[in-house]
């Protein structure tokens, strides 16, 4: 048997999972993971089943468009879109999103449509250090308006469960 780390697991879950090619025999043992190599099954990917194409119907009249055009060098709109972006994305270990959670600090929207947010962590040993940062600058980054993105994961001041919203209090019972 192996002994591996929680991160590593779930990389290699994520992995594994992704291309359909394992499944992992896994348990805690005196809070470390610990893999069972023989029990670890390899997994033949399915091959695709042959479904004949039905005739595509009709398609139906277009509904006008009422779509709002929204300027892409209105800061405060693209502040907003970029909040929205925010609280799409969560802490793996708190079913909150990270903007709820008060793990951002400061967006700027900048006169070229770049956008600085500073943000920080739960705490410096965080397993999410890497990838909350680097998907932060992905979705922010990845908005139509924005012509690039900073993220600055900054500890000071120290996040504490008085920066979180009402609403994500109450989804963990925090009075």
């Amino acid at each position: 048997m192996a002994l591996i780390d929680r991160d590593m697991l779930v990389r290699h879950a994520r992995v594994y999972a992704a291309r359909g090619l394992r499944w992992l025999a896994a348990r805690l043992r005196d809070d470390e993971v610990v893999v069972d190599e023989e029990a670890s099954v390899e997994l033949a990917p399915e091959p695709p089943a042959v479904v004949e194409p039905e005739p595509a119907p009709a398609p139906a009249p277009a509904a006008p468009a009422v779509r709002e055009e929204i300027p892409d060098d209105d800061p405060e709109l693209i502040r907003g879109r970029v909040e929205g972006a925010l609280h799409t994305i969560y802490d793996p270990e708190i079913p909150v999103d990270i903007y709820d959670l008060g793990l951002i600090y400061e967006i700027d929207v900048r006169e070229d449509r770049g956008v600085g947010v500073k943000m920080t962590l739960t705490s410096p040993n965080c397993p999410a250090a890497q990838s909350l940062p680097a998907e932060v600058e992905r979705k922010v980054s990845a908005i139509p308006a924005v012509a690039y993105a900073d993220v600055d994961v900054v500890f000071d001041p120290p996040w504490t469960p008085d920066l979180m919203s009402e609403e994500a209090k109450l989804e963990l019972n925090i009075a």
